[in-house]
């Protein structure tokens, strides 16, 4: 059955709606705190290593950039506000990534998927001839995703030692040895499944959702560990390109499911 245009267009509007205005009263709330500066937020500054005059200097931005998101016929200022937040949010968890204070992280990881699933439900659909070309942007980072996977995953299974010992990481027994090449084994299993979806069109989707799912689970245990384990280098330094990966999975896997099954929404 053929979804109704009229009614899909409907919730997304609402839906729009609903998150927008959340988000925006968030950032009210924050920046009315930051800007008087009660203790708490005082101490959560200091922790992350940032001066008194910057809380403030925040503190105004949210406000600011709450009211462009909400104000009517101004879409360029409504698109400096998104990336704004955008910035101002990812900051903030790399922030608590840095200062190993990750157990504070869940408002913004929270306030940053309420921006961005405001600015897809208030973005205009994307016509189908423009994403036809997205096909090898699909491609590429599923072959991006094959190789880094293979080439880690190699490392492991034939020489853990070698390959993780240099950053910190011990074996003490053969079961530990083991049980690391079979969890580079598993890489290599999912580089494999990746690899036989790059080469079909009809393929693509299945091979974008399985990367996307992989990457966030990893990106997700990495932020718990983060939080109950407290920051190591190895864990800091791979922290960065996981979020990109996660990025680009995500993005690619949008694309492709708006090229595949083209819905008219509004």
């Amino acid at each position: 059955m053929t979804p109704n245009p009229i009614v899909q267009s409907k919730r997304r509007r609402v839906a729009a709606t609903v998150t927008t205005g959340l988000f925006a009263a968030m950032m009210t709330i924050s920046g009315v705190l930051y800007i008087v500066g009660i203790r708490p937020v005082q101490e959560g500054i200091h922790a992350l290593g940032y001066p008194d005059y910057f809380m403030r200097f925040l503190g105004l931005a949210k406000l600011l950039g709450a009211a462009a998101l909400v104000a009517p016929r101004m879409p360029r200022l409504r698109e400096w506000a998104y990336a704004g937040f955008a910035f101002d949010l990812i900051g903030a968890l790399v922030s608590h990534a840095a200062t190993g204070t990750l157990a504070h992280a869940a408002p913004a990881a929270i306030s940053l998927a309420l921006l961005a699933s405001s600015f897809l439900l208030r973005s205009p659909a994307i016509p189908h001839h423009a994403v036809r070309g997205s096909i090898w942007f699909s491609r590429a980072v599923l072959a991006l995703a094959a190789l880094l996977l293979t080439r880690i995953a190699l490392g492991i299974v034939v020489d853990p030692v070698g390959t993780l010992g240099r950053r910190g990481f011990s074996f003490s027994t053969p079961d530990a040895l083991t049980a690391m090449r079979v969890s580079g084994g598993i890489m290599l299993a999912i580089a494999a499944v990746l690899v036989y979806c790059l080469f079909s069109n009809r393929r693509l989707l299945a091979g974008l959702g399985l990367l996307a799912a992989v990457t966030v689970a990893i990106l997700a245990v990495r932020l718990l560990g983060l939080a109950l384990d407290g920051p190591g280098p190895f864990t800091l330094r791979v922290l960065t390109p996981e979020i990109v990966l996660v990025a680009l999975a995500s993005g690619a896997l949008l694309l492709e499911r708006r090229r595949a099954q083209p819905v008219l929404l509004d």
